[in-house]
């Protein structure tokens, strides 16, 4: 599942590299591309600089060409990748502060961010967006992101199991048994909070 939405994201980024000369969105895609995740971390880190740069000078044409949201989400995909939760949700949260495209994939890797860095009020709020706004842009993206949803909604109960709010994940559990009745692992789930 993980290696699909890293794939599906790599399209975006593919799609929406910078044109000019020194292109390091595109660059730290192909590095994403080859698990090359350090060298995909600088060359994102490289175009935010450049951006950054000409932004304060001159040559704001420059800083306009690169797509900053798009490496702050590189940046957050390579850092995600090395495990280093705190920078990935750092990155990922400059995407939507970048004005960058707002989706369920991006909610999610901050919520499992958070989740990584014993923050569950943090990822509850994230997952909880994420599934929002699914919700909200229903239809052709909706098979998309059905997988992904389906882990903010589960990965919801285990938030509130470690925030020891064991009513709202009970009321969560039923809600995703109903939604998802196949998933062996949600009935043991749903058993043992029932004991709680």
């Amino acid at each position: 599942m993980r290696k699909v939405i890293i794939y599906a994201v790599l399209a975006v980024f593919l799609l929406t590299g910078c044109s000019g000369g020194m292109d390091y969105v595109s660059e730290g895609t192909a590095h994403l591309q080859e698990h090359q995740y350090e060298e995909a971390a600088g060359s994102f880190e490289k175009a935010i600089r450049l951006s950054e740069q000409a932004a304060g000078s001159s040559k704001k044409e420059e800083a306009e060409k690169i797509d900053v949201a798009e490496a702050y989400r590189g940046l957050g995909m390579a850092r995600y990748e090395l495990q280093d939760y705190e920078k990935a949700r750092d990155a990922f949260q400059k995407v939507l502060d970048h004005d960058g495209k707002a989706t369920a994939v991006l909610y999610n890797f901050i919520g499992v961010c958070s989740m990584h860095l014993n923050d569950p009020q943090g990822a509850l709020d994230a997952f909880g967006e994420g599934i929002k706004l699914a919700g909200d842009t229903a239809g052709a993206q909706e098979t998309d992101d059905a997988e992904v949803i389906r882990e903010m909604k589960f990965n919801e109960v285990v938030c509130y199991e470690k925030l020891h709010d064991w009513e709202n994940a009970k009321i969560k559990i039923q809600e995703y048994v109903s939604e998802y009745p196949d998933d062996q692992d949600a009935q043991k789930e749903a058993a043992f909070l029932s004991t709680r």
